[in-house]
């Protein structure tokens, strides 16, 4: 299993051992090893099991994803070959090469490959389809209004999510979840910077305000809200003015501003209403934040009503 999200990754191996341990002895059959203690799980994922069920052995970050050279690699399939067949071995990395060898052979021994990635902010649709998949899992029914608005409160945070959906499910009983009973029992956490430039993008001037406000109080500092700003709006402007010129292709899109393409579709999307002359309006706006910012005038809020002001072609 690989990826970052850590919380899916720890229900999956919680189902894991849920099928292959026996309750009673599942504190003599499954074992964790961190990456510098690969001998010790060696050994250990070669002894039989004590009482019934498997034996399960985790190798946590396991450095057998890492690019090791062809004798290693040729002792490591050994290693997975002489399992005994009443082991059941975990492998989990938050990040692997697909294109070494020796993870094309893991791969390809796996009885069960999966990823778990944390979904980007920006991919809202992803998130309200991964939302309605936990909410059956847990039992919960919700609005559609509700899933929006809970997406806007937790953002991606898998873990959070699952806690509020346990919350409203207590709360709600068998009813539906409603937006109400979200804004009154959920917090909004998850305010981000891309939160920020989407207001500032629609002139939104309470909202934006809010949005740095919640920002600030989760401690985020100024000088990193600004840099992402100004890494939106340079990858907006860049979008726009691709468009503008008849480049609607994400491959296009991709090759010209090094944006990954799935994410050059939702940026065609945001830019589509709005002029380029704002977007080189906003960048002006952003390029003399920059400059105050430099010279230890850090007053973001500032930038951020301008950022939301009219504009006006001369």
């Amino acid at each position: 299993m690989t990826g970052d999200n850590d919380f899916l990754i720890s229900q999956e191996i919680q189902a894991l051992l849920a099928q292959y341990l026996a309750p009673e002895w599942s504190l003599f059959n499954y074992n964790e090893y961190p990456p510098d203690s690969l001998n010790e799980a060696i050994i250990t994922m070669n002894q039989p099991p004590i009482g019934n069920g498997f034996r399960v052995v985790h190798l946590i970050q396991c450095p057998w994803f890492g690019t090791i050279n062809d004798d290693s690699i040729a002792q490591v399939e050994k290693e997975i070959d002489l399992l005994p067949s009443t082991t059941v071995l975990i492998l989990t990395a938050s990040k692997i090469d697909r294109r070494l060898k020796v993870v094309k052979m893991l791969i390809d021994k796996a009885a069960l490959f999966k990823e778990f990635n944390l979904i980007s902010p920006w991919d809202e649709g992803t998130l309200i389809t991964q939302l309605y998949q936990m909410a059956t899992s847990i039992g919960v029914d919700l609005t559609q209004a509700a899933a929006k608005q809970l997406i806007i409160a937790v953002g991606n945070d898998t873990r959070l999510l699952s806690g509020e959906l346990e919350k409203l499910k207590t709360f709600v009983g068998d009813e539906a979840v409603t937006v109400e009973s979200v804004n009154q029992l959920v917090d909004n956490r998850a305010a981000t910077s891309i939160d920020l430039a989407k207001a500032c993008l629609k002139q939104d001037v309470k909202t934006a305000i809010a949005t740095l406000e919640n920002l600030n109080n989760s401690g985020e500092a100024a000088p990193k809200i600004l840099a992402s700003l100004i890494t939106l709006f340079r990858q907006w402007t860049w979008t726009k003015a691709l468009v503008s010129e008849g480049v609607t292709d994400t491959h296009h899109l991709e090759a010209c501003t090094g944006i990954y393409k799935g994410r050059c579709y939702y940026l065609m999307l945001e830019v589509e209403t709005i002029s380029l002359e704002r977007f080189i309006f906003c960048q002006e706006v952003l390029l003399k934040a920059q400059i105050a910012f430099n010279s230890g005038n850090k007053n973001l809020k500032l930038y951020i009503i301008q950022l939301c002001q009219q504009y006006f072609p001369v």
